[in-house]
C-alpha cells in the first residue's frame, strides 16, 4: 500500500482486532492520536507496521479536544520499519497480550510479553516516550538506529522478571536518557550499543530484572558522559562500558 499523503486514525478511532499495515508506504505521518486498538488475536498482535517506510513522523498522543488518551492492547510490530521524522508516544497505554501460544505463525517475530518488537527500527529525529506513558510488556529495539532516545519522568516500563528495553547492538546518534521518577521493572539490555551521545539514568527506579542484572551493558561504547545520578536500584547492577571520554562521577 502506498499513502501519497499522511494517515489518520485519530480522536474516536477504535478497532477491536488487529491494524495490519505489512510494507506500508506513508509519504507524510502515521497520527494515532487518541486512537484505541484492542486485539484479542491469538497471535497477540495488534499493529503491524513491519518493514513499513513512514516518511514523516508516527504520534501516538492523547486527543486534547476529549482528553481521550491512545491505547494499545497487543503487540505493535515495527521490525525493519523506517521513520523519517520523530516517533513520539505520549501518555499512552501500551499493554501486551499475554499468553500467545509458541507454536503461532508470529513466534519467530517476539519474544513473549514483548509490546513493541521493533528489532532494526531506523528513526531519523528522536524517539520519546513521555507523559506518563504506561509500557506493560517489553520493548525490543535491538539493531535499532535511531536520533535519540528519551523516556520521560513518570513514564512505567514494566516488564517483571523479563526485558523491559532491549538496545541490544543498537545505535544511537546522540543521547539515551531514563528520566526521573521512570520506574522499570525488567532488565535494561545495552549489550554491544552504540551511543554517539551521553547515557543518563537520572533518578530512575529500577528493579525487577531478568536473572541478576537490572542492567547489562557488556561492550557498549559510549561517547559522551555517562550520569547515574539518583538510582534506586533494587537489584544487583552490572554495567560493563568502553567509554571514549572519561565517566564523570554521580
Amino acid at each position: 500500500m502506498h499513502v501519497s499523503g499522511s494517515m489518520r486514525l485519530l480522536h474516536q478511532f477504535t478497532a477491536h482486532g488487529e491494524v495490519r499495515l505489512i510494507g506500508a508506504h506513508i509519504d507524510g505521518s502515521l497520527d494515532l492520536t487518541g486512537a484505541r486498538i484492542e486485539s484479542d488475536s491469538a497471535s497477540g498482535l495488534a499493529l503491524d507496521l513491519g518493514e513499513a517506510v513512514i516518511d514523516g513522523s508516527v504520534f501516538v498522543i492523547p486527543d486534547e479536544l476529549s482528553g481521550r488518551r491512545p491505547h494499545v492492547l497487543g503487540r505493535i510490530d515495527m521490525g525493519g520499519a523506517r521513520i523519517g521524522g520523530q516517533f513520539l508516544v505520549r501518555g499512552a497505554r501500551l499493554e501486551a497480550q499475554r499468553g500467545v501460544p509458541v507454536g503461532s505463525s508470529y513466534s519467530r517475530y517476539r519474544t513473549a510479553g514483548t509490546v513493541l518488537s521493533a528489532p532494526r527500527l531506523t528513526v531519523g529525529a528522536e524517539m520519546t516516550l513521555d507523559d506518563s506513558c504506561q509500557v506493560l510488556g517489553g520493548v525490543d529495539l535491538s539493531m535499532s538506529e535511531l536520533s535519540s532516545l528519551s523516556v520521560g519522568p513518570g513514564c512505567a516500563l514494566d516488564a517483571p522478571a523479563s526485558t523491559a528495553l532491549d538496545l541490544t547492538n543498537a545505535q544511537l546518534l546522540s543521547t539515551l536518557t531514563i528520566a526521573e521518577k521512570v520506574t522499570v521493572q525488567g532488565t535494561v539490555r545495552l549489550s554491544g550499543a552504540r551511543i554517539h551521545g551521553s547515557l543518563c539514568l537520572r533518578g530512575a527506579v529500577l528493579s525487577a530484572p531478568a536473572g541478576r542484572s537490572l542492567a547489562a551493558a557488556q561492550g557498549v561504547t559510549v561517547d559522551g558522559e555517562v550520569e547515574l545520578q539518583g538510582l534506586i536500584l533494587q537489584r544487583h547492577l552490572v554495567l560493563q562500558r568502553h567509554l571514549a571520554d572519561p565517566v564523570r562521577d554521580p
